[in-house]
């Protein structure tokens, strides 16, 4: 939500509302497919495999942003 509201205020006032419906748009479909995966991979995995892909995904995330941190 804080995404989208920092882009909201971003662009000039003619574009903002259509950015915002694409972005909107975009964050949905991701979350669709992501509830979408979650199921079959609970099956093949269990909840242990569903965890480490998680893991996997999620443990970068504060190096790149302590990269970015440092950057500014």
């Amino acid at each position: 939500m804080a995404g989208s509201a920092m882009l909201s205020e971003a662009p000039h006032q003619g574009s903002g509302r259509g950015l915002r419906g694409a972005t909107d748009t975009a964050m949905n479909v991701v979350a669709a497919m992501g509830a979408g995966l979650a199921g079959p991979l609970t099956h093949v995995l269990g909840f242990g495999g569903l965890n480490a892909a998680a893991s996997f995904l999620a443990l970068p995330m504060p190096f790149f942003g302590l990269r970015v941190f440092r950057a500014h």
